[in-house]
């Protein structure tokens, strides 16, 4: 009797050691990524077809369309539900790269959002928003749906006052949705060659003085008119180097929508052209003759000096993140947040030992200060505490690094796509993500975090 008592109290004693770790504490309690969303079931519902991705929603019995709508945008459905009328607003999307964050922006300046949450929307990343518009009073349920780079969006209009009946009938017409992305088959070799030429185009708009070459790797389009051997180069760090880390880190949150979307890179010969670039798309000249390259949705222009410059590893994160995951939202401390931490990791840089030096030589913002940054570079200006751009962009890193490090990986990816689809950095929003994935509250969060850097 004596050992198997003995090899009992051994056994209690493991246990409770594992329950004072933090990261068992912390991250066993809480909740896995949630799952793809059914197709509500109601047989007497109607099926509405859509002529885009194969798609239909339903609607109860008695809605019906409004009036001439054949080249409206939205469709308009409307009817009742225990009395109470009805909208049903079907959004197709714009012409070019958007994403849900940026859908959403468009609604933030005239909308209070009162919940926005991330969903899987069968292998699609997809939202949940509910809302009320600050002009009308008029109450709203949405699901936005990301697909090959473009948002559809499925809103209804709410009644005053609805009972829980109309809210249940609103929630059953969004989950109804049912999309297809496009088929994969192979194109015709001649669209291939003219889409190849439209995409090229983007970077190097004609007339050239130089020829473009195309290079074509498993995961990106590279047109460069540098040097073959540094082109090479480049892409062989993107591939060997940026890639598997990335995919490492978010692969999961990969949706079939973009699986197998390649990114692209312009690579120009030299600087000149590069500023040159930068300038055609809107970017001041200052900035422009600083900075070594930028990415924008799926693009990324940088010129040729060395393939291992960080730069390939920060904006290529931006890159990824925006152009294959369709996380662009959550506002400046969370895409430098990310980008600078995949940077720094690839340089082997201390990131928490910098931060605690940093959080212990001076004053600075809280994180709901830093959350509310629309641009890091601004908190240089604050006058109570001043930071410079890389000081800000290493206390995004680090928290960044900490929320990684002591949450569970589903957890982390949770918490970052549900960030990565708000149309900015609203504290309300981001601190019912830190309750929804983390557990705790954002003030928790900064408290933890500090404690984690070393400081109090």
């Amino acid at each position: 009797m004596l050992p198997l008592l003995s090899l009992t109290i051994l056994l209690v004693g493991i246990r409770a050691v594992q329950a004072q770790n933090p990261l068992e504490r912390e991250g066993l309690q809480k909740k896995p990524l949630p799952q793809e969303t059914q197709e509500t079931s109601h047989p007497n519902w109607k099926k509405i077809h859509l002529q885009q991705r194969f798609s239909h929603f339903l609607l109860p019995p008695g809605f019906i369309p409004y009036p001439d709508q054949r080249n409206q945008n939205p469709k308009r459905y409307h009817g009742r539900v225990g009395g109470k009328q009805l909208t049903i607003d079907w959004y197709r999307p714009s012409r070019g790269f958007s994403t849900i964050s940026r859908s959403l922006l468009r609604l933030h300046y005239n909308n209070h959002f009162q919940e926005i949450h991330s969903i899987p929307k069968f292998g699609f990343l997809a939202a949940k928003v509910k809302r009320v518009d600050q002009e009308t009073g008029s109450k709203y349920l949405s699901l936005h749906i990301w697909i090959d780079r473009q948002v559809w969006t499925l809103s209804v209009r709410l009644p005053g006052n609805p009972h829980p009946a109309v809210i249940d009938a609103a929630h059953s017409i969004l989950s109804s949705l049912q999309m297809l992305p496009k088929g994969s088959g192979t194109r015709a070799g001649n669209i291939e060659e003219a889409l190849r030429l439209r995409e090229m185009q983007l970077g190097f708009p004609p007339p050239q003085d130089h020829k473009v070459e195309t290079y074509i790797s498993p995961h990106y389009h590279i047109y460069s008119d540098a040097p073959k051997s540094g082109t090479l180069s480049l892409q062989q760090t993107l591939e060997k180097d940026l890639i598997p880390c990335l995919l490492e880190e978010f692969g999961p949150l990969l949706t079939k929508g973009t699986r197998f979307s390649p990114l692209v890179v312009f690579l120009h010969r030299n600087r000149g052209a590069f500023v040159l670039d930068a300038l055609d798309r809107g970017i001041a000249r200052p900035w422009a003759e600083k900075v070594d390259g930028f990415a924008w949705g799926p693009h990324y222009s940088t010129w040729f000096d060395s393939p291992k410059a960080p730069v390939h590893f920060h904006e290529g994160t931006h890159q990824f993140v925006q152009g294959s995951l369709g996380l662009d939202g959550g506002g400046a401390w969370f895409q430098e947040g990310l980008a600078d931490w995949i940077e720094m990791r690839q340089r082997k840089v201390p990131i928490r030992r910098l931060a605690r030096n940093l959080l212990r030589s001076k004053k600075t913002p809280s994180l709901r200060e830093l959350i509310e940054t629309t641009s890091l570079q601004e908190l240089k200006e604050n006058e109570e505490t001043p930071l410079s751009t890389e000081e800000a962009y290493l206390l995004s890193a680090s928290l960044i690094a900490f929320i990684h490090e002591r949450f569970r990986q589903d957890l982390f990816l949770a918490f970052t796509r549900d960030v990565g689809i708000l149309p900015g950095g609203t504290p309300l929003l981001i601190d019912q993500a830190c309750n929804r994935n983390l557990g705790i509250t954002l003030k928790e969060l900064e408290m933890k975090w500090r404690k984690w850097c070393g400081v109090k």
